[in-house]
């Protein structure tokens, strides 16, 4: 995909996306608020998506995410587990 715009703002990231008549739209919202330390302290990075035709006819749009435990840890030998969860309706 071409990236066409990337809005950077205190709080939150907004890349825009764009190929074959779709636009897909990332953003990354960390919630640094100064006035609360314990939460600005928190390495937590929510992600959340969109997708919209550009070319009026009809899409199927998938999504993956994939993050190495690398960003969890403070040394690389320190051990990760990790879990999937179930949710009805999400695969």
């Amino acid at each position: 995909m071409v990236q066409r715009s990337v809005d950077v703002n205190p709080t939150q990231t907004i890349y825009t996306f764009e190929a074959a008549g779709v636009e897909i739209v990332l953003r990354f919202t960390t919630p640094f608020l100064p006035e609360d330390l314990d939460l600005f302290a928190r390495p937590v990075t929510y992600i959340s998506w969109s997708a919209r035709a550009t070319d009026g006819q009809p899409h199927h749009v998938q999504a993956f995410f994939s993050a190495s435990a690398d960003l969890v840890v403070h040394e690389t030998s320190q051990q990760v587990t990790w879990s999937r969860p179930t949710i009805p309706g999400l695969n």
